[in-house]
Protein backbone atom coordinates (compact mmCIF):
# COMPACT_ATOMS: atom_id res chain seq x y z
CA UNK A 1 0.00 0.00 0.00
CA UNK A 2 2.71 2.51 0.94
CA UNK A 3 4.73 1.53 -2.12
CA UNK A 4 1.79 2.44 -4.37
CA UNK A 5 1.18 5.67 -2.49
CA UNK A 6 4.80 6.83 -2.82
CA UNK A 7 5.16 5.70 -6.43
CA UNK A 8 2.15 7.78 -7.51
CA UNK A 9 0.38 4.73 -8.90
CA UNK A 10 -2.63 5.29 -6.70
CA UNK A 11 -4.31 8.03 -8.76
CA UNK A 12 -7.45 9.50 -7.31
CA UNK A 13 -7.87 6.59 -4.90
CA UNK A 14 -5.81 8.50 -2.32
CA UNK A 15 -6.98 12.06 -3.09
CA UNK A 16 -9.60 11.88 -0.34
CA UNK A 17 -6.97 10.79 2.17
CA UNK A 18 -4.75 13.70 1.17
CA UNK A 19 -7.64 16.14 1.60
CA UNK A 20 -8.52 14.59 4.95
CA UNK A 21 -4.93 15.04 6.16
CA UNK A 22 -4.97 18.66 4.99
CA UNK A 23 -8.29 19.32 6.75
CA UNK A 24 -7.13 17.75 10.00
CA UNK A 25 -3.80 19.63 10.10
CA UNK A 26 -5.34 22.99 9.13
CA UNK A 27 -8.23 22.36 11.52
CA UNK A 28 -5.84 21.55 14.35
CA UNK A 29 -3.90 24.75 13.63
CA UNK A 30 -7.04 26.90 13.82
CA UNK A 31 -8.52 25.07 16.82
CA UNK A 32 -5.29 25.56 18.78
CA UNK A 33 -5.11 29.24 17.82
CA UNK A 34 -8.70 29.70 18.98
CA UNK A 35 -7.93 27.85 22.21
CA UNK A 36 -4.85 30.00 22.72
CA UNK A 37 -6.98 33.14 22.35
CA UNK A 38 -9.48 31.80 24.91
CA UNK A 39 -6.70 30.96 27.37
CA UNK A 40 -5.07 34.36 26.97
CA UNK A 41 -8.40 36.12 27.44
CA UNK A 42 -10.66 37.41 24.72
CA UNK A 43 -10.07 40.91 26.10
CA UNK A 44 -6.54 40.71 24.71
CA UNK A 45 -7.89 39.84 21.27
CA UNK A 46 -10.32 42.78 21.46
CA UNK A 47 -7.45 45.10 22.48
CA UNK A 48 -5.29 43.85 19.60
CA UNK A 49 -8.14 44.33 17.13
CA UNK A 50 -8.64 47.87 18.46
CA UNK A 51 -4.91 48.54 17.90
CA UNK A 52 -5.27 47.34 14.31
CA UNK A 53 -8.24 49.65 13.80
CA UNK A 54 -10.70 46.82 13.17
CA UNK A 55 -14.22 48.20 13.62
CA UNK A 56 -16.51 46.54 16.19
CA UNK A 57 -13.51 44.89 17.87
CA UNK A 58 -15.71 44.09 20.87
CA UNK A 59 -17.80 41.86 18.60
CA UNK A 60 -15.11 40.52 16.28
CA UNK A 61 -12.61 39.61 19.03
CA UNK A 62 -14.85 36.93 20.57
CA UNK A 63 -16.31 36.01 17.17
CA UNK A 64 -12.90 35.26 15.64
CA UNK A 65 -11.79 33.42 18.79
CA UNK A 66 -14.79 31.08 18.62
CA UNK A 67 -14.64 30.86 14.80
CA UNK A 68 -11.05 29.62 14.96
CA UNK A 69 -11.80 27.13 17.74
CA UNK A 70 -15.10 25.75 16.41
CA UNK A 71 -14.19 26.18 12.73
CA UNK A 72 -10.98 24.25 13.38
CA UNK A 73 -12.93 21.46 15.04
CA UNK A 74 -15.36 21.44 12.09
CA UNK A 75 -12.44 20.99 9.71
CA UNK A 76 -11.00 18.18 11.81
CA UNK A 77 -14.23 16.16 11.87
CA UNK A 78 -15.38 17.27 8.43
CA UNK A 79 -18.80 18.53 9.50
CA UNK A 80 -19.51 21.81 7.76
CA UNK A 81 -15.94 21.87 6.48
CA UNK A 82 -16.83 23.83 3.36
CA UNK A 83 -18.49 26.66 5.29
CA UNK A 84 -15.91 26.63 8.07
CA UNK A 85 -13.19 26.96 5.42
CA UNK A 86 -15.02 29.90 3.80
CA UNK A 87 -15.31 31.80 7.07
CA UNK A 88 -11.76 31.02 8.09
CA UNK A 89 -10.52 32.12 4.63
CA UNK A 90 -12.19 35.51 5.14
CA UNK A 91 -10.50 35.64 8.54
CA UNK A 92 -7.11 34.99 6.90
CA UNK A 93 -7.66 37.64 4.22
CA UNK A 94 -8.45 40.22 6.90
CA UNK A 95 -5.47 39.07 8.99
CA UNK A 96 -3.13 39.34 6.02
CA UNK A 97 -4.16 42.92 5.22
CA UNK A 98 -4.52 44.23 8.78
CA UNK A 99 -1.87 42.46 10.85
CA UNK A 100 0.73 40.87 8.59
CA UNK A 101 1.33 42.61 5.26
CA UNK A 102 3.33 45.48 6.76
CA UNK A 103 5.72 42.93 8.30
CA UNK A 104 6.88 41.44 5.00
CA UNK A 105 6.73 37.78 4.06
CA UNK A 106 8.47 35.63 6.66
CA UNK A 107 6.67 34.28 9.70
CA UNK A 108 9.56 35.02 12.09
CA UNK A 109 8.92 38.74 11.52
CA UNK A 110 5.11 38.41 11.72
CA UNK A 111 4.76 38.46 7.93
CA UNK A 112 2.17 36.97 5.61
CA UNK A 113 3.81 33.55 5.22
CA UNK A 114 1.62 31.53 7.63
CA UNK A 115 -1.75 33.19 6.93
CA UNK A 116 -1.06 32.95 3.19
CA UNK A 117 -0.34 29.21 3.40
CA UNK A 118 -3.43 28.72 5.57
CA UNK A 119 -5.52 30.72 3.07
CA UNK A 120 -4.29 28.54 0.19
CA UNK A 121 -5.07 25.39 2.18
CA UNK A 122 -8.55 26.70 3.04
CA UNK A 123 -9.24 27.41 -0.63
CA UNK A 124 -8.20 23.84 -1.49
CA UNK A 125 -10.51 22.53 1.24
CA UNK A 126 -13.40 24.67 -0.05
CA UNK A 127 -12.88 23.34 -3.56
CA UNK A 128 -12.86 19.72 -2.44
CA UNK A 129 -15.09 19.44 0.60
CA UNK A 130 -18.57 18.63 -0.68
CA UNK A 131 -18.25 15.15 0.83
CA UNK A 132 -16.16 16.46 3.76
CA UNK A 133 -16.72 13.71 6.34
CA UNK A 134 -13.72 12.69 8.46
CA UNK A 135 -14.24 9.11 7.35
CA UNK A 136 -14.87 9.96 3.71
CA UNK A 137 -11.72 9.29 1.78
CA UNK A 138 -10.65 7.22 -1.18
CA UNK A 139 -13.09 4.48 -2.08
CA UNK A 140 -15.38 5.41 0.84
CA UNK A 141 -16.63 8.29 -1.33
CA UNK A 142 -17.15 6.13 -4.39
CA UNK A 143 -20.86 6.90 -4.61
CA UNK A 144 -20.27 10.61 -4.12
CA UNK A 145 -17.62 10.64 -6.84
CA UNK A 146 -19.96 8.90 -9.25
CA UNK A 147 -22.68 11.47 -8.55
CA UNK A 148 -20.31 14.27 -9.51
CA UNK A 149 -18.93 12.44 -12.51
CA UNK A 150 -22.48 11.95 -13.79
CA UNK A 151 -22.90 15.71 -13.78
CA UNK A 152 -19.71 16.26 -15.76
CA UNK A 153 -17.62 17.34 -12.77
CA UNK A 154 -14.08 16.17 -12.15
CA UNK A 155 -13.43 13.86 -9.22
CA UNK A 156 -11.71 16.68 -7.34
CA UNK A 157 -14.93 18.68 -7.32
CA UNK A 158 -13.38 21.89 -8.58
CA UNK A 159 -16.59 22.94 -10.35
CA UNK A 160 -18.90 22.07 -7.47
CA UNK A 161 -20.65 25.09 -5.96
CA UNK A 162 -22.35 25.62 -2.64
Amino acid sequence: MLKKMWSCECGSKWSGVGMMILRVVVGLTFALHGWQKLQGGVEGVVGFFNQLGIPAAGFFGPFITWLELLGGIALIIGVGAHWAAKLLAINMIVAIFTAHISNGFFVNKGGVELPLVLLAALIAIMCNSWHGSFFCCGSACKNEKHKHQDHGMPEGGMNHTH
